[in-house]
């Protein structure tokens, strides 16, 4: 199942003296990632690093005393399935919301360097799922990659920097795929929204 807080199962949580966001996630069970998206107020996310749960030795990520924040309420206790009579009928193919981003924000400003583009996992993949980026150089207006990742980052290479010496706007989707028999990948997931950041050139 997706693992993203919809907006009826989150709940609020007042910083109190002591307070580090690594410490609020192991007392509420959640990773680093699943705060930060519910919470776009917080600075200095891009220090911490979202593949891991704990967002990484450089994760540093300021709270303020009194702020309130948005966290995933816990999970209801299952209830029992009933006995399975044999006249069930198949489970569906799982979908998939599309995945949050968090790494270039919206509109962001990037310099001439290399990036990675981040986002929240939706849960467990199978082995033959995986995430479909795509990233359109609006300012040419062209596709300029298309690429699958296992992960929920993915770095872009060096030759995607702009260097005509004017700042290009960058459009990117991220969506939960499979490949078909040809190989070839199509969405499983809820249609992704487009980001957009502006990249300077070399």
């Amino acid at each position: 199942a997706p693992n993203i807080p919809t907006a009826s199962s989150v709940t609020q949580y007042i910083v109190q003296p002591g307070d580090t966001i690594i410490g609020i996630a192991q007392n509420y069970n959640l990773t680093i990632a699943q705060i930060v998206v519910l919470n776009h107020q917080l600075e200095n996310v891009e220090s911490c690093n979202f593949e891991i749960p704990s967002g990484g030795p450089n994760c540093n990520i300021k709270l303020n005393i009194g702020d309130a924040l948005t966290l995933p309420a816990p999970t209801p206790t299952p209830t029992l399935s009933p006995t399975p009579s044999g006249n069930e009928t198949a489970t569906p193919t799982a979908t998939f919301i599309a995945p949050v981003v968090i790494f270039p924000p919206e509109g962001a400003s990037i310099g001439a360097g290399v990036i990675s583009l981040q986002w929240v996992g939706v849960g467990v993949l199978d082995a033959d799922t995986a995430y479909l980026i795509q990233i359109t150089d609006i300012t040419s207006n062209k596709i300029v990659l298309q690429a699958v990742s296992h992960d929920t980052s993915y770095p872009l290479p060096d030759s995607l920097i702009p260097t005509d010496g004017q700042t290009h706007t960058f459009s990117w989707m991220v969506w939960v795929a499979k490949p078909n028999a040809d190989k070839v990948y199509g969405r499983v997931g809820g249609a992704p929204p487009e980001h957009t950041f502006t990249w300077a050139s070399k």
